[in-house]
């Protein structure tokens, strides 16, 4: 999560949607820029605004917006699945095929190495309010590159970051369909804004 003062906007890390690559390339502008531990790092919408906030406004008089990426779900599980491949990982996948994976994720209390949360959770409020105020899509960057540059008054270059290494991510048909279904909401609002290319919501 990191926090520019004078244009006035937060840029929130949904993990795994490319958020390291940009976090690097607007570190040297950032006034506030949380790194660790991850749970800070990749603090939700709904955690920024009870805490952050409320900081940013009482300490700096700003009002600052929100800008979040997504990623589509599906290709969202995949690169989780491979950050976990490994077999020293906390929470490895080791063993598990990818379908079984998917499977569990869909589970009511999933197993600590597919409990892998949404990211309409992540944006929105408990009520599903959606909190961020610009979302973009991640697999449609010049938006959200050009939006950035706009803000911090200089263009940005993100790299790529924390590549996984390649595994095989087969999925049945029937699995899809039940994560399809299982994730409709998080499915409808990446589409809704790889549709829109940049997602104003208020």
């Amino acid at each position: 999560m990191q926090i520019f003062l004078d244009p006035g906007f937060a840029f929130l890390a949904v993990p795994k949607t490319g958020s390291t690559a940009y976090e690097a390339a607007m570190r040297p502008f950032a006034d506030i820029d949380v790194t660790r531990p991850p749970r800070d790092r990749h603090m939700t919408a709904r955690r920024f605004d009870r805490t952050w906030r409320r900081s940013v406004r009482s300490q700096w008089g700003v009002e600052v917006e929100t800008v979040a990426v997504l990623r589509d779900p599906l290709e969202r599980m995949k690169s989780w699945y491979r950050y976990r491949s490994a077999p020293e990982r906390r929470n490895t996948v080791t063993g598990m095929s990818f379908d079984a994976f998917v499977t569990a994720a869909l589970q009511d209390t999933p197993p600590p190495a597919a409990r892998i949360g949404s990211q309409d959770s992540f944006v929105s409020s408990k009520r599903g309010r959606i909190l961020v105020t610009h979302l973009f899509a991640v697999e449609a960057p010049e938006p959200l590159v050009d939006f950035l540059s706009g803000l911090i008054g200089s263009a940005i270059r993100p790299g790529q970051m924390n590549v996984s290494p390649a595994v095989d991510v087969s999925l049945s048909p029937e699995t899809e369909a039940r994560f399809r279904a299982g994730r409709a909401a998080e499915f409808a609002l990446y589409e809704a804004v790889r549709a829109a290319g940049h997602l104003v919501t208020r």
